[in-house]
């Protein structure tokens, strides 16, 4: 049965990526530096998804990212990515998410695997 967290967070939800400047403010470079710098395949992406209705504090997770399966659309202003599986309390997911690059603000979710899904 999946984890209680990993359910919750594979609905569609809104999601924020902390990559701001030293004022606090959105910045896209930073993401760009984070997910695409260097000459490696895989890179890291941290999202954060909202607190459970009535209590404080998102939750933060770290996804990471196969080149392949990221993209930055200049035109529209965002980041989209799907990141490789990982364990979420015991429950195989990976992120689904897009980012708008003006307010690290966006949509995501997790996506809940079987066992079989991971080659």
């Amino acid at each position: 049965m999946p984890d209680e967290l990993a359910v919750r967070l594979s609905r569609e939800t809104e999601i924020r990526a902390p990559y701001l400047d030293s004022e606090g403010n959105p910045d896209a470079e930073d993401l760009r530096r984070h997910v695409s710098t260097g000459g490696a395949d895989v890179h890291h992406c941290f999202v954060n998804f909202p607190p459970r209705p009535g209590k404080k504090g998102e939750t933060s997770l770290n996804s990471t990212i196969k080149k392949e399966n990221a993209k930055f659309d200049d035109a529209a202003g965002t980041f989209s990515f799907v990141g490789e599986p990982f364990r979420l309390n015991g429950t195989l997911v990976k992120i689904h998410a897009t980012i708008v690059l003006a307010t690290m603000k966006g949509t995501g979710r997790c996506e809940i695997l079987s066992e079989t899904d991971v080659p």
